[in-house]
């Protein structure tokens, strides 16, 4: 592919193919656990705390025959601060505790922390990290009975955070 937008356009999940995702997929997701291409799991009395995520930066590529591709260091996003789920994947939580989980929500990067006067800092948008509890995406049923959310931090989501898929909560906090 010579351009992202290339690459995005030709990209097709297929749930079949037995591969290795992009290394992107499984960057700063799932601070405790993560689950991927429908799995189906069950958390009872189970206490998540203290877990976190953290973002990265990816490198500078190109090979030399095109230009470099990014051209500049990217943040990449992070999510799920104790759990992510994604691609049809079917979690039940019952009875949990889901506390001091952080999906790091950093948005500046010091390029050079020991420059005088301060190097140019990257600045990235509010959607640097997202579920600080739970993130899910991509098809999931996310179902939750009776548990509790509490001091989890994101960006966006703090306690929970779901796109593209279904949540039911009851009798939580």
């Amino acid at each position: 592919y010579s351009s992202w937008a290339e690459w995005i356009e030709a990209y097709r999940y297929d749930p079949f193919v037995q591969a290795y995702d992009d290394y992107w997929r499984y960057g700063g997701l799932g601070g405790a656990v993560y689950a991927e291409l429908d799995s189906n799991p069950t958390f009872i009395k189970c206490l998540f705390d203290g877990n976190r995520t953290y973002g990265a930066f990816s490198g500078i590529g190109g090979n030399g025959s095109h230009e470099p591709w990014p051209d500049r260091h990217m943040k990449i996003e992070n999510g799920g601060g104790a759990f992510f789920a994604t691609r049809g994947c079917k979690v039940k939580m019952v009875d949990c505790t889901l506390r001091n989980n952080i999906a790091d929500s950093s948005t500046i990067y010091d390029a050079d922390p020991t420059a005088d006067p301060p190097a140019e800092d990257i600045f990235d948008d509010y959607y640097v990290s997202f579920g600080g509890g739970v993130a899910y995406t991509d098809d999931c049923v996310f179902k939750v009975i009776n548990t509790t959310f509490k001091n989890n931090e994101a960006a966006i989501g703090g306690g929970l955070y779901f796109d593209e898929s279904t949540v039911d909560v009851a009798d939580s906090n």
